[in-house]
């Protein structure tokens, strides 16, 4: 009990690693207010936790802004294909849910199907371009690769980073009792959650 209590024991670096989370989550979400760095924020999150799961952090700040720097380009890029895309198939749902066709349910059905396997993708593409230098084109389709090659690990990622809008659709008071804890730590913890998976894919990809 005694160790567990010490000033380097499990609970001090448990706490450390939680505040740290916490710093993290609203320094993403600063950057993200800009929208078009959405992308370069997400980026350098998913560096940092993929850092902190492998014990190679340098720090928040240091680590962060690193990421956020070294990549701005092509993060722009993969947020402007990321947001088009994702507007291209809720535009798409909005005019055939108010269309009257005859098959009309069923392009919606795969309309919603492309939606799913869109989100499925991107939760690949900025965890691999935090951690793999490329092009923005090879990026996708490896991370369109991985999602494949991998199901059960694109479930779980797909699953835990869709928790609140889940929460959002189907239980709305949940959401808004949880949603200020998600804008002080929810993103990061997530991102730090699927760094273990993501972790055990890239080692075998190395």
């Amino acid at each position: 009990m005694a160790d567990f209590l010490r000033y380097d024991g499990p609970l001090a670096r448990w706490l450390i690693r939680i505040s740290n989370l916490a710093v993290l989550n609203i320094l993403m979400i600063l950057c993200c207010i800009p929208v078009i760095t959405i992308g370069a924020s997400v980026s350098a999150m998913h560096y940092v936790v993929l850092r902190m799961a492998r014990d190679e952090e340098s720090g928040i700040f240091r680590d962060f802004f690193h990421a956020f720097s070294s990549h701005f380009g092509q993060s722009v890029g993969i947020t402007m294909i990321w947001l088009g895309s994702g507007a291209v198939i809720l535009l798409n749902l909005y005019l055939f849910n108010h269309m009257d066709l005859g098959m009309g349910n069923a392009l919606i059905y795969v309309l919603y199907i492309a939606l799913l396997v869109h989100f499925a993708v991107f939760t690949y593409v900025f965890p691999v371009f935090a951690r793999f230098d490329n092009t923005v084109k090879r990026t996708i389709k490896n991370s369109y690769l991985l999602a494949v090659r991998y199901p059960v690990n694109t479930v779980v990622v797909t699953v835990t980073n869709g928790l609140p809008w889940i929460l959002c659709l189907l239980w709305p008071e949940i959401f808004q009792r949880l949603f200020f804890l998600w804008l002080m730590i929810g993103f990061a913890l997530q991102a730090y959650w699927t760094a273990g998976l993501f972790r055990n894919i890239f080692d075998r990809l190395e």
